[in-house]
């Protein structure tokens, strides 16, 4: 039984190193006989190992001017905000603040330079939905009274009506 191991493990050594030797001679036989390279893959090969240049091409392009904001455009810009923090007032003041839903949008007039000093007076409205004590949701009407300073661009509340009650003031 050994016999028959042996005689299988010798006869599959000599078939690989036979195999391999045969290989090696169709490969060294291949690389001496490649003769058809053509002019054509010479000159690309050629051209593959030479240092490739490259041209950079500078194009000037004017650049634009920051556009300096007039009071009308920081006015614009800042009415979002300020509704932003007339809801955060509403929600401050709610007993459930998390259960605060403003209506989309708000109404806001605006009187510039109202003083003088460069202060501008917002009055804001807010409406929507709040829960009330018994888990309800009620509506509410939210008015905010505020001056905004566009030069140092801090806010002061005036007023700050809550359902037609004065809550600051």
């Amino acid at each position: 039984m050994f016999n028959y191991i042996k005689n299988f493990i010798v006869k599959t050594v000599k078939f690989v190193l036979g195999l391999t030797a045969l290989l090696v001679v169709v490969v060294v036989v291949s690389i001496f006989a490649d003769t058809s390279t053509s002019t054509a893959d010479r000159e690309k090969i050629k051209e593959l190992t030479q240092p490739k240049t490259e041209t950079v091409v500078v194009k000037k392009e004017e650049v634009e001017k920051p556009k300096v904001l007039t009071v009308e455009d920081k006015i614009n810009r800042a009415k979002g905000a300020l509704a932003y923090q007339c809801t955060n007032a509403v929600k401050a003041s709610a007993l459930y603040p998390t259960k605060v839903d403003p209506d989309w949008g708000y109404d806001a007039k605006v009187w510039k330079d109202y003083s003088g000093t460069g202060v501008h007076r917002f009055l804001i409205t807010r409406t929507g939905e709040m829960m009330n004590g018994f888990g309800n949701m009620v509506p509410y009407n939210a008015v905010c009274k505020l001056d905004w300073n566009s030069t140092t661009d801090s806010t002061t509340v005036i007023e700050f009506y809550l359902n037609n009650q004065l809550l600051v003031g």
